[in-house]
C-alpha cells in the first residue's frame, strides 16, 4: 500500500515539475516574443517617416531633372 501512495506521489510530483517547466519555457518564450516585436517596432519607421523619406526622394529627383 506504501508503495501505491509513493507510486503516485513521485508520478504528481513529476507531472507538476513537467508543468512547471513548461510554464517557464512558455514564459520565455513569451519574453523573448515581446522584446523581438519591441526591437521591430522601433525599428520600423512610421507611415509618417515614410512619407517623409518619400517626399524628401522626389524632391531630390526635382532638383536633379531641373
Amino acid at each position: 500500500m506504501l508503495t501505491v501512495v509513493s507510486l503516485a506521489t513521485v508520478k504528481l510530483l513529476t507531472q507538476k515539475s513537467q508543468l512547471l517547466i513548461k510554464a517557464h519555457t512558455f514564459e520565455r518564450m513569451r519574453s523573448n516574443f515581446l522584446n523581438y516585436s519591441t526591437i521591430l517596432q522601433k525599428k520600423t519607421p512610421t507611415l509618417e517617416q515614410r512619407r517623409s523619406k518619400l517626399i524628401t526622394k522626389e524632391t531630390k529627383n526635382e532638383h536633379i531633372n531641373a
